[in-house]
């Protein structure tokens, strides 16, 4: 008889032990649940759910040159795959914005391009066009920012950045695919920037007769 109510009382610890395990178990799911959520609605959510993107802190002009205070990083539920990240700052500081271009929007390359296309007054540069009477030729597929080498008789005479490729109606013209296969218009007018001593040359030379013809990679 002794035996049997030992081994009954044992049972019964046994399943109150069970019960106390059920219910610690249940309130640490309850928690971890409840903690889970928290940190979901407090960084999860961004985390999963978001991308970090440079953005501008203000607002830049066409021309302006582009430096690291310009810049905040922000989560966005959705960007294109081009759109810069925070990685890609080095990509563009020291540049200049090829247009106007609205604090906060998306940020992409082709907003940006190197300096060598603003002319440097410490070296007396400025950009120039060439008179269509002094060229040969020119390739259609010239375009801003190409180094373009300027020949005469065969001869390499200058080179130089190209500022502008404009057509009839001075709007620029750019290529409409990667192989500049393209264009939005045909060229009219070919704009370079140049100092004074080149300017002078290639004004000298095409005062003489001669005609230049336009390469460039």
């Amino acid at each position: 008889m002794e035996l049997i109510i030992t081994i009954s009382y044992i049972e019964l610890i046994k399943e109150v032990s069970m019960v106390k395990r059920k219910k610690y178990l249940g309130l640490f799911l309850i928690i971890v649940s409840i903690l889970l959520f928290v940190f979901w609605e407090a960084r999860g959510r961004t985390l999963i759910t978001t991308e970090e993107m440079l953005i501008l802190n203000e607002n830049i002009e066409e021309q302006q040159v582009i430096n690291e205070n310009m810049f905040d990083v922000r989560n966005v539920v959705w960007a294109s795959n081009e759109a810069l990240k925070p990685d890609d700052i080095s990509e563009i500081l020291g540049k200049v914005a090829t247009q106007f271009v609205h604090k906060e929007a998306p940020l992409f390359l082709e907003y940006f391009e190197k300096t060598a296309l603003i002319p440097n007054e410490n070296r007396s540069e400025y950009i120039m066009a060439i008179p269509n009477d002094w060229l040969l030729s020119y390739p259609q597929s010239l375009r801003r920012g190409d180094t373009a080498y300027l020949y005469c008789n065969g001869k390499l005479i200058i080179k130089s950045v190209v500022a502008h490729t404009k057509d009839c109606s001075n709007k620029e013209v750019v290529s409409e695919d990667a192989n500049r296969l393209e264009g939005s218009s045909n060229i009219s007018l070919v704009e370079v920037i140049l100092n004074k001593s080149q300017a002078a040359k290639l004004a000298k030379i095409a005062n003489e007769g001669n005609r230049f013809v336009i390469m460039y990679n």
